[in-house]
């Protein structure tokens, strides 16, 4: 387990630059406005809970506004989870189980078919509910109120980094009345004391931040973001279209991890059949069954959802290889066995996936993943702005691209830091669009970048076009060429600037437009 962790780090660490994707550009961003004194959803938009951003506000202070800052968080961050896996699977049956189960973990959450090495929420989602139904075991067992009221906490903080976190605190919720009453019966007046400590812990932060808008007179915009658009966002998309986008996830994401996979079907089967794992059934199929679930609101399925899921997957896989090593193997030559499986649970990823754990540079890493997404040319984007603009100066991107906002340091003339809700069918579209226009014309930003990049705005053929129509003739008018970044290929990009930009046509559909406002504008 220790030479796991130190290999971890060696690729963690070796991939520590790699450049920030949307939702880190978006977290970076928001913290960055946290730390200047502004809230989430005040200057910049967006549905998830604030968690998330209270979070980066934190990383960013202690480390750095930079990517590699953010991505070192991550890695210690992916390190203390795993450590709490270990303590869990250990406190659930046995050390094996544990370390299994955290090398798993380990391996599985850094693998680029599930966007491992970015710093996406559900990481820190995963951090703080593991932490808190560890804490709720050791509360159980203890009869400790002050440690139960804690681990709702730790449960409460994990719904409020972003609402999907919601199915691990209902899981505690109710794990813990079964405990009550299996395991430690008691009268119904401490069975609701003991539930209701639980449930007041879970709802301290999201009370907290809600009283903290209702202070600040924005509670309008949080509840707007949070609850009203977040509804409609997760309602655009069928079961059908979301099983089918499901059966393909899966195999992407256990194809490169395949012997994990296979090693947590055994731990399902050994549930079934092993009488002697049936104490602790119940809680690795609830955790497993809320852990599904935490992946499932609007069907969208994106890869790096997963993660919420590869701690119940881990559990279950050192379930059923401590299960399988009992019943193969004599008890003097059962760590031989261990030895081995482990090993082809670390070696197999590790073959699959060795190109990218120890060949491509951090560049490289983002362009196998996300493939011409302007992620690289955003770092590039946002220091020629830099260069070119006073700190007062406001910017805008037209797309979905906000780690420019990040890079540049400097403060976005629109709150919409995406247009993907500007695109979606849905009846606040149009009206987003009227707003986003608004601000930009209302705050006359030095720098406008336009954003040709199809999944910078996922458009269709439904979308509302109010806002391309008026940026054509907004840019053309009070504008001019500032900078043309054409991507060419995942190996070439071609950057033009001041002078050379107005005489270059780009040759790709994949492309950025730097437009900087006209003095007479």
């Amino acid at each position: 387990m220790g030479l796991v962790l130190l290999l971890v780090c060696f690729i963690r660490l070796r991939l520590l630059a790699t450049p920030l994707e949307r939702d880190e550009g978006e977290y970076a961003y928001m913290g960055q406005l946290l730390l200047q004194g502004v809230l989430p959803y005040v200057e910049a938009y967006n549905m998830k809970f604030p968690g998330i951003y209270f979070i980066y506000a934190i990383v960013l202070a202690i480390f750095g506004e930079e990517s590699s800052s953010i991505h070192f968080s991550l890695l210690l961050v992916n390190l203390g989870t795993s450590i709490l896996i270990f303590l869990l699977g250990k406190r659930l049956l046995n050390r094996t189980v544990g370390m299994v189960a955290s090398v798993s973990f380990l391996m599985v959450t850094l693998s680029p078919s599930i966007q491992g090495i970015w710093a996406n929420s559900e990481h820190f989602i995963v951090a703080f509910a593991i932490a808190g139904i560890l804490l709720l075991l050791i509360a159980v067992e203890k009869d400790h109120l002050g440690l139960l009221f804690l681990s709702g906490l730790l449960l409460g903080s994990a719904f409020l980094i972003k609402q999907p976190g919601v199915f691990f605190a209902l899981f505690g919720i109710v794990y813990l009345s079964w405990m009550l009453k299996e395991k430690l019966p008691v009268s119904l007046k401490e069975f609701c004391l003991r539930v209701g400590v639980l449930i007041i812990g879970i709802l301290m932060p999201i009370v907290s931040v809600m009283i903290l808008y209702s202070i600040t007179g924005n509670f309008g915009a949080f509840w707007f973001w949070t609850f009203e658009y977040a509804f409609q966002y997760a309602s655009l998309i069928s079961v059908s279209q979301g099983m089918t986008l499901l059966q393909m996830r899966l195999v992407e994401i256990w194809s490169p991890n395949f012997p994990i996979a296979l090693g947590a079907l055994l731990g399902l089967t050994a549930l079934m059949f092993n009488n002697d794992l049936k104490p602790r059934s119940v809680f690795l199929y609830g955790f497993f069954i809320a852990s599904f679930l935490s992946i499932c609101p609007g069907f969208y399925f994106r890869p790096h959802y997963f993660v919420l899921l590869v701690p119940a997957v881990c559990l279950l896989t050192g379930t059923g290889i401590h299960w399988l090593a009992q019943k193969i193997t004599p008890s003097n030559k059962r760590w031989v066995a261990l030895s081995c499986v482990v090993a082809v649970l670390v070696v197999y990823p590790l073959v699959t996936q060795r190109t990218f754990f120890f060949q491509l540079s951090p560049l490289e890493a983002s362009r196998a993943v996300y493939g011409m997404n302007p992620f690289p040319e955003a770092v590039e984007i946002a220091s020629y702005i830099e260069e070119n603009t006073d700190e007062e100066d406001m910017i805008a991107v037209i797309g979905s691209e906000p780690q420019i906002y990040f890079y540049s340091k400097r403060r976005a003339a629109t709150g919409f830091l995406y247009t993907y809700a500007l695109m979606e069918p849905h009846d606040f579209a149009l009206e987003m669009q009227r707003d986003m226009i608004h601000e930009i014309e209302s705050n006359k930003p030095k720098y406008i970048i336009l954003v040709n990049i199809p999944t910078s705005w996922l458009m269709r053929p439904d979308s509302e076009r109010l806002l391309i129509e008026w940026g054509e003739q907004y840019l053309h008018q009070d504008y001019t060429l500032a900078g043309v970044v054409d991507i060419i290929s995942p190996e070439v990009t071609i950057y033009k600037w001041d002078q050379e930009a107005a005489s270059y046509s780009p040759t790709s559909r994949w492309n950025l437009l730097i437009f900087e406002r006209a003095e007479s504008g």
